[in-house]
């Protein structure tokens, strides 16, 4: 029998998740429930164990107070550009420009992870030039994990023009034979 703390993916999601490693950026994008959180947080229990990784969770609130946490979690992987986000403050038309620059300008020495969950909430309240940032940086130890409900047609047309890996619903979905291998694999022989 498997250990019932392993988490079990699909082959079409094992596919995909093989390529997280190796993608700068990446989108995982569906409707509620469907297991978004879930499955990060199972690849990043099996496979990247060793690795830094910064889980930031969105929430509906004040732009600017989330603007400001976002920002602390920057400052925890590279304390130079968080203070700099800091310091220039939630972007405007005048400031999107700088506040870019210091996201283009994290640094890391290992492989980092950082996660931003419940996404939509961040994209709602920045300007699209600093979300394309999140996608545009050239640090080979750096990656960024955007999980969302809904991804507007613009970041999407952005994080395909990077190469970002995008996963969605239809990855995430079982079939009735993925149900029964799930099964299978906590030990339950089932016959559909």
């Amino acid at each position: 029998m498997k250990d019932k703390s392993s988490y079990y993916f699909t082959k079409r999601m094992q596919k995909k998740m093989a390529l997280l490693a190796s993608s700068k950026a990446a989108i995982i994008e569906a409707p509620s429930g469907y297991g978004k959180t879930t499955t990060m947080r199972g690849y990043l229990k099996d496979s990247a164990a060793s690795n830094d990784v910064f889980w930031f969770t969105a929430v509906d609130e004040a732009p600017a107070a989330l603007y400001r946490r976002f920002c602390s979690e920057i400052e925890k992987i590279d304390a130079r550009a968080g203070a700099l986000m800091h310091e220039i403050d939630y972007p405007n038309a005048f400031t999107v420009g700088e506040a870019c620059d210091a996201l283009r300008s994290i640094k890391c020495n290992t492989k980092t992870w950082l996660i931003i969950d419940e996404f939509q909430y961040l994209s709602a309240i920045l300007p699209p030039p600093f979300l394309d940032a999140l996608l545009d940086h050239d640090k080979e130890e750096f990656h960024v994990v955007i999980i969302t409900q809904a991804l507007g047609h613009n970041l999407l047309s952005a994080a395909a023009a990077r190469g970002a890996l995008h996963i969605t619903a239809s990855d995430l979905q079982m079939d009735a034979a993925d149900i029964q291998r799930y099964f299978y694999f906590h030990g339950a022989d089932i016959t559909l």
